[in-house]
């Protein structure tokens, strides 16, 4: 009967119609939804099942990475921190270059503190990380020993490495260290540089033409050189390092050349126009023009010959002082740490403080040559306290002008040079090759009191480790030099300067600095505690 259904006749019953669609066939006869298009209108099959699949986890979301573009206050400084552990060169850079010299908000508040060490560590990251920037940091610290131990060897390593990626502080220390045994590889250098647009080699071209020191003397191309170098770079910073030797100007600023004046002086009208013609139009990159030297007469040649002599030994002279001229440029003062594991408070009897710091002060002897130090000649006498292994402070007036230092106590004789120093404050830190007996106590200038009972140890007149006895006489501030002074009347002398002032329990309270002249027991010594400031 189902079967019989026409096309057109619907079953009003809509329950038989799902029926029969569901079954598919009845009695032999098919019914789909195609042959009553009402029905289709009526029904949507729905999918087949599938077999459910577990849900695999939601990716976890990745940690947004730390950005360091500068510093502003300490949450950028914890930024930065994070993003160069996670190899951000630039991080690395920003870092170290804060702690190289502090960094303080607009309003005075304190964001990095000055750390030495802390700016060789992240340079010496930034350089793992592919940074060659920190190549200069780096060959310094190991150069000079700054907060590392030094090591040349490592030093010459950073500078070759920085010379073959053509740095120009790099290049022209090795040219200024080439000048003396082979003028002509020094030559070879400033001509790189001067090609490259560096203006301190450009001037160095231009002394080179003019007093003969390669080729035969030409002021044309002395004036030419000296017109590029203020002209290509006039007021501004080029590579350079205080290693290569006084600049023309004092700094790594560049400009006024002095061989301009010298060597136009030396010219007619038409040599100097030339020169002035082909400055102008030489451009970076470009090779050396070639330019007509003009006759000289006997009496300008005699004068030449004058300052040729002059300037060598000028130059003689520095290269016999060019350790101390190296040390004196770095003339940073960096305030020392002075362990705080121990203060005294046991009173002592003189026998006992004597015994306790004897060890640790030296007598301190510079002089102006090493020939004079081991002829003991001109020779100034001082005094020193051990703060470390290998570094002792004293006064800056001991060592000022004499660069060959040695420190002595009983046998014991070890050399020693100029670490830091604070010219206005007479304050002196001396790095010592060999082993000390450092103090161990220590007493801040606040705790002191007018009254009490003080030791002087020192080394008058060149006698070692004098002992003097004293009383508290004044607690005063310079303000003009903005140091605190102890006054005291426990004996100096000449000698006892950078000797030790320690307090009735061997604490070591104050470096003896000074006395008044045409004064009886007016007596000084710098706080100890004053070491340990910028």
């Amino acid at each position: 009967m189902l079967c019989s259904l026409s096309k057109g006749a619907l079953v009003p019953a809509r329950l038989i119609i799902m029926l029969i669609i569901g079954l598919g066939v009845v009695a032999g006869c098919e019914t789909t939804a195609k042959d009553h298009p009402s029905i289709s209108a009526v029904y949507r099959p729905e999918p087949a099942p599938q077999s459910e699949k577990p849900e695999e986890p939601a990716p976890a979301p990745r940690a947004s990475r730390p950005v360091c573009r500068s510093l502003r206050d300490r949450s950028d400084l914890d930024a930065c921190s994070r993003a160069a552990d996670q190899g951000d060169v630039k991080a690395a850079y920003i870092l170290a270059n804060a702690y190289s010299r502090g960094l303080y908000t607009p309003g005075g508040g304190e964001i990095v503190r000055k750390d030495l060490r802390e700016a060789l560590l992240w340079h010496a990251k930034a350089y793992e990380l592919g940074g060659k920037k920190s190549l200069r940091y780096l060959f310094q610290a190991y150069y000079y020993g700054v907060k590392v131990k030094q090591d040349r060897k490592a030093a010459l390593s950073y500078l070759e490495e920085a010379a073959s990626l053509k740095q120009h502080w790099a290049l022209i220390i090795k040219a200024a260290w080439a000048e003396r045994k082979n003028p002509k590889k020094a030559w070879g250098y400033y001509m790189t540089l001067a090609r490259d647009g560096n203006c301190h080699a450009q001037e160095k071209l231009a002394q080179f033409y003019m007093y003969q020191y390669v080729k035969p003397a030409n002021y044309t191309m002395a004036y030419f050189w000296g017109l590029v170098a203020d002209k290509s770079a006039f007021r501004k910073r080029a590579g350079y390092h205080r290693l290569a030797g006084p600049s023309s100007t004092g700094s790594s600023l560049c400009g006024h050349s002095k061989a301009v004046h010298k060597a136009k002086s030396m010219l007619s009208k038409d040599f100097y126009r030339k020169a002035q013609k082909a400055a102008q139009n030489w451009q970076t990159g470009d090779p050396e023009p070639r330019l007509p030297a003009p006759a000289i007469s006997q009496k300008a040649q005699k004068r030449l010959d004058q300052t040729i002599s002059q300037t060598r030994k000028i130059k003689q002279r520095a290269a016999r002082q060019s350790w101390y001229k190296t040390e004196a440029w770095k003339s940073l003062w960096e305030p020392v740490q002075l362990p705080q594991s121990a203060t005294y408070t046991a009173k002592l009897e003189p026998t006992e403080i004597f015994s306790l710091v004897n060890n640790s002060v030296w007598t301190v002897l510079a002089a102006n040559s090493k020939r004079n130090m081991v002829r003991r000649r001109a020779v100034s006498t001082g005094s020193g306290v051990a703060i470390s292994v290998n570094q002792i402070i004293t006064n800056y007036h001991v060592v000022k002008g004499r660069p060959y230092l040695q420190v002595h106590r009983g046998k014991k004789k070890y050399d020693a040079k100029i670490l830091y120093f604070h010219k206005p404050t007479d304050r002196c830190v001396l790095l010592v090759q060999g082993e000390l007996e450092p103090v161990t106590g220590y007493r801040s200038y606040k705790s002191l009191k007018v009254g009490e009972v003080v030791y002087s140890v020192g080394s008058p007149r060149g006698l070692e480790n004098t002992l003097g006895q004293g009383l508290i006489s004044g607690l005063r501030y310079d303000g003009k030099k903005k140091r605190r002074m102890i006054q005291t009347n426990a004996q100096i002398s000449k000698g006892s300067s950078g000797g030790g002032l320690f307090d009735r329990f061997g604490n070591l309270i104050g470096i003896t600095t000074m006395k008044l002249k045409d004064a009886e027991s007016l007596n000084f010594a710098i706080s100890v505690e004053d070491f340990t400031k910028p």
